[in-house]
């Protein structure tokens, strides 16, 4: 069963696993992958001056990759988001430190997708939070390349804004119904940074409600919850993957 968008339950649930796990410490993002993508083979790396973190997962049927959010405690992975002075890129401007952290990404995950192997494949990007505007942009790029496959979906969890107005009509067109932008309930994170500082969502979106309970929205452009009512609870990974797991329809 699907529901709108690219959204599967089962593929939702998988991408909230990873990107869950990709907070974890390595020896435990290694010992748990084969339990979510089963004999998954992976690339792990650390980008150390922005404490950012890619992770590669493959078998025979799909290419995960899933960016790492925000780590709460760490500075260094903090600048980043503090970096939103806008950019030029693909027709539209684009955050800065989200930009920034995508273009080191590539030299990490673009080798894989090339591969000879990995052409035909399913390719999921996914991502909470800032992962999740990296995975954002990830999926444009990707419609830029030809050497990877088109088969490809795009699952983000609290992603913040990542583009101008110009940028995300741009992505509605390119991305389409293979872009499923995921908020829970009031997440205080999906508002930022402000329409005032020139930033948009695409409109389409899905949202899990205060008991979890998806259903398809569509956001007026720069539109978004009060921030009196806004929660940053609502933000917290775990969050996304209790409600991911209530609708995977197993």
């Amino acid at each position: 069963m699907a529901m709108g968008l690219s959204y599967d339950g089962l593929e939702a649930e998988v991408c909230a696993e990873l990107s869950d796990l990709v907070y974890e410490l390595p020896y435990r993002i290694r010992s748990r992958i084969g339990g979510i993508v089963e004999g998954a083979l992976i690339v792990l790396r650390t980008i150390p001056h922005r404490n950012f973190r890619i992770l590669v997962a493959a078998n025979d049927d799909a290419v995960y990759v899933v960016f790492r959010g925000t780590v709460f405690k760490s500075l260094r992975s903090w600048q980043a988001n503090l970096a939103f002075a806008r950019k030029i890129w693909m027709n539209g401007k684009v955050h800065g430190g989200f930009l920034g952290l995508l273009n080191r990404a590539n030299t990490v995950y673009k080798p894989i997708l090339a591969r000879r192997d990995n052409r035909e494949k399913r390719i999921y990007f996914t991502g909470h939070s800032q992962g999740g505007a990296v995975a954002f942009l990830a999926a444009m790029d990707n419609t830029r390349s030809l050497g990877t496959s088109r088969d490809w979906v795009n699952y983000t969890f609290g992603q913040p804004r990542t583009g101008n107005k110009q940028f995300c009509r741009i992505s509605e067109t390119r991305l389409g119904e293979r872009c499923s932008r995921i908020a829970n309930s009031r997440d205080l994170v999906v508002g930022v940074p402000f329409v005032w500082q020139g930033y948009d969502h695409i409109r389409d979106f899905l949202h899990y409600d205060g008991s979890g309970t998806i259903s398809r929205r569509r956001q007026n452009a720069g539109a978004g919850w009060p921030l009196v009512t806004a929660s940053v609870k609502d933000h917290d990974m775990a969050n996304y993957l209790k409600s991911a797991k209530k609708n995977s329809w197993r």
